[in-house]
């Protein structure tokens, strides 16, 4: 599968969620998860490894490395691990607090079959 086609894919299933629903806030949530981990989840590794080697990876694995390279590899290996997920879950919640979807139930029905 293509990255374009990766990509695609949480953005079509977002608009599927948008034009098959009236905008219920559970629906919403779940298309704006779609939409950005989809991606985000097939581009990880490769943004990884890219960073990873720019900090003496593949000296680490070759044995040829000072031990400033291998102090730099450690950082970079601690905020790809724990920095930057932190820091995401950070901004989700910001950006997230404002909703609920705790009592966005309608109790009365808004139409009924007979």
């Amino acid at each position: 599968m293509s990255v374009f086609t990766k990509l695609m894919f949480p953005i079509m299933l977002f608009l599927l969620v948008l034009t098959l629903y009236s905008s219920p806030l559970s629906s919403s949530v779940f298309a704006y998860n779609a939409l950005f981990t989809k991606p985000a989840q097939s581009c990880a590794p490769m943004l990884g490894v890219a960073v990873l080697n720019r900090n003496f990876y593949q000296e680490k694995l070759t044995g040829d490395i000072t031990s400033l390279q291998h102090q730099e590899l450690s950082s970079a290996m601690f905020t790809l691990a724990c920095a930057i997920p932190f820091v995401i879950g950070l901004l989700q919640i910001i950006v997230w607090r404002p909703y609920s979807i705790r009592d966005s139930h309608i109790t009365i029905a808004k139409h009924v079959e007979t």
